[in-house]
């Protein structure tokens, strides 16, 4: 075996090993790899090629983008590759060797973020990889004076780029056809003058203030520090006909009107800067529903005053709505929420054996009889674990608490039955909900070995699978 071929296969195993790549391929005998790397926000893609046949491998990340070829919004791509630039140069300690190619019509656009490496040093060919892997996309701040002084190209690239992108902006706030087609009055905007913004920002909120949309970081950055606005990931939340609610831990209410939210998506999509591998970042914080992606921001305001009525208004409104559903079909309606306590003790594992059939698990065995010192396994099961190249078998118990109330003495035998049945990972379905002490009950066993699946997952899993639903719960005439 050669160098290149002992190479390759080393790399091969330790990317699978250490890197969880999601895709690791031989492209040919001239280029040792391609690799497309998970990371936190989106998915990288590498080469690593062999080009001047001397041993000295080149590890690079390569930028495409052509108007004919692409629709999506070439901004994008260069925060991405920003990002990207930045965040190697902390992770390696060294910046990157960019080459550039732009055509003169702009239409066409090649930059690749290149590392040279000796093919016999391994490790260092490793490391710049596992630079890649820790690259997070989702980061918020761009430093603009580091690509500014080590990447003028790109740097002007991006900020032209960001120009054309905040005209189109503009246009699309100030032009009449959008007001027209506009479903709410959302769409009526005016420039906002302030303090916190500057001209440059292009900043226009709506005739009452419930909604800002702007473009550029620096905008944005001041209206959070003027506001002292700290910020949290905005969590799931429901999403309704008149407003959109959220329960904070302490219990209180944010609520939001749904018409706002729609007009905020739509100038996401409008500039075409909904990028998957980008992700929209929604935060909220004292009152503020902030959507944010790239350059790119929509600032809503959420409901301070009359919580309680806004409440009620939602709620006469879904019961308008399920009055009409009603009226007009002959079916009846499936149950919005399901009772689990309905259930018998044998319907509610015939459920939970559905349920494991319907996620994809194998040789679902229903045993019905106790075995274990903690009260018995009710299913076996087996799930294949898929590597990269490999997939794994694994053997699952499961136990059925059709219960109202379990404490951590029920878990006491998890170990045993384990051991007695020679399972790998071990599962119990509890009608309940999990409460902390429980949770943190489960934390002391080995990870990915022991799962709880309570009141909240179950419910969730008979709306994604609605023929399981029906089987047991049936039609609410």
């Amino acid at each position: 075996m050669n160098l290149v071929e002992k190479t390759r296969r080393i790399i091969w195993e330790e990317v699978d090993r250490r890197f969880q790549a999601k895709q690791y391929e031989i492209i040919s005998q001239e280029e040792l790899a391609e690799i497309e790397l998970v990371v936190k926000g989106g998915i990288i893609n590498l080469f690593i090629t062999d080009w001047d046949k001397t041993g000295t491998y080149v590890i690079q990340y390569e930028l495409r983008w052509s108007k004919e070829l692409f629709d999506e919004n070439v901004l994008i791509e260069l925060y991405k590759l920003l990002i990207i630039l930045k965040e190697l140069y902390v992770i390696t300690g060294e910046p990157a060797i960019v080459d550039y190619f732009e055509s003169q019509d702009g239409e066409d656009i090649d930059i690749e973020i290149q590392y040279f490496r000796q093919l016999d040093k391994v490790e260092d060919i490793l490391a710049v990889i596992d630079g890649f892997s820790k690259v997070d996309l989702t980061k918020n701040h761009l430093d603009k004076p580091f690509i500014e002084k080590n990447y003028p190209q790109i740097f002007e690239l991006f900020t032209r780029r960001s120009q054309e992108c905040r005209k189109e902006l503009q246009f699309i706030i100030q032009s009449p056809l959008y007001n027209e087609i506009c479903y709410y009055e959302a769409g009526k905007y005016r420039p906002v003058v302030s303090e916190i913004f500057a001209e440059e920002d292009y900043v226009y909120t709506t005739y009452n203030q419930k909604l800002y949309v702007g473009f550029t970081q620096e905008g944005i950055q001041r209206y959070i520090e003027k506001y002292g606005l700290d910020l949290k990931p905005l969590p799931v939340h429901y999403t309704g006909v008149r407003y959109h609610i959220m329960t904070e831990a302490s219990g209180a209410y944010v609520v939001w009107d749904s018409e706002l939210w729609k007009e905020a998506l739509r100038l996401v999509n409008l500039l075409r800067l909904n990028d998957p591998i980008l992700p929209v970042q929604a935060t909220y914080g004292k009152g503020h529903i902030l959507i944010r992606v790239g350059e790119f921001w929509v600032c809503i305001m959420a409901e301070m005053n009359g919580i309680k009525e806004k409440l009620l208004e939602e709620q006469k409104a879904l019961q308008r709505m399920e009055r009409a559903y009603l009226r007009y079909t002959k079916e009846g309606r499936l149950p919005s929420e399901y009772d689990l306590y309905q259930l018998s003790p044998e319907e509610f594992e015939g459920m939970c054996c559905d349920l494991l059939y319907a996620e994809g698990y194998e040789a679902v065995k229903k045993r019905g009889t106790a075995y274990a010192a903690d009260g018995g396994v009710d299913i076996e099961a087996t799930e294949w674990v898929r590597g990269i190249h490999t997939q794994e078998e694994k053997k699952w118990i499961f136990q059925c608490k059709r219960t109202k109330r379990l404490d951590v003495r029920d878990l006491m035998g998890i170990e045993y039955a384990m051991r007695e049945f020679e399972a790998d990972r071990y599962g119990l379905f509890y009608a309940g909900i999990l409460t902390p002490k429980l949770w943190d009950k489960c934390k002391a066993f080995e990870k990915n070995r022991v799962w709880i699946f309570d009141q909240n997952w179950i419910k969730q899993k008979l709306k994604e699978h609605e023929d399981v639903a029906k089987k047991y719960f049936g039609f609410i005439q």
